[in-house]
């Protein structure tokens, strides 16, 4: 509680993310493999639909769904884990009704020990197998409605992939593009 994190930058925020990182990585086979991190300091209760009860959304009988850490951080640093029962299975609010799409649900994982002061964190991956989309694409935000501290996206490709990818930036944001290459793949990361 006591170590300098970044969020007095943002005095006037309901919550703050410590830290957001997103990777996407194509395998050979056609795999294609999503994971997000993030830890959030919530600073009140008011952005609890938000952080507290996040869904994940995947593709029933197709994605593996993988939850690699979920927790919270209460202020006098003790530590909660979210339990089994604590990560539930809902329609996708988007596609609720429509039987055709009854297979895209949402993972709900429900963090306990909510306060202000808290900081919460998730480390989740979806992986598709091959075939389950004809390619890679996104639109990414790098801002939020909530202030970042540090933020990163990345991408994975086997070596001779043509990535495509365009970045808009507004005001004196600087975004930096970096490439490395190891074991026959090709990484992107801003």
């Amino acid at each position: 509680a006591a170590q300098t994190d970044g969020t007095d930058r943002f005095p006037n925020d309901d919550a703050v993310y410590l830290r957001l990182s997103q990777h996407w990585t194509l395998e050979r086979d056609g795999t294609i493999r999503f994971r997000e991190q993030w830890a959030v300091k919530l600073r009140n209760t008011r952005p609890l639909d938000r952080f507290a009860d996040p869904r994940i959304t995947h593709l029933r009988g197709d994605d593996k769904l993988i939850i690699h850490e979920a927790r919270t951080i209460l202020p006098d640093g003790s530590i909660l884990g979210v339990p089994e029962y604590s990560r539930n299975v809902a329609a996708t609010d988007a596609l609720a009704g429509w039987p055709e799409y009854a297979r895209w649900q949402d993972m709900i994982v429900s963090f306990s020990g909510i306060e202000p002061g808290v900081v919460l964190e998730l480390d989740y991956e979806v992986v598709s197998p091959p075939g389950t989309f004809p390619w890679l694409d996104g639109f990414v935000r790098l801002n939020d409605l909530f202030p970042i501290v540090e933020r990163s996206v990345s991408v994975s490709v086997p070596d001779g992939t043509p990535l495509l990818h365009q970045i808009e930036v507004g005001g004196d944001v600087k975004v930096a593009v970096e490439e490395k290459s190891a074991g026959g793949v090709h990484t992107f990361r801003w």
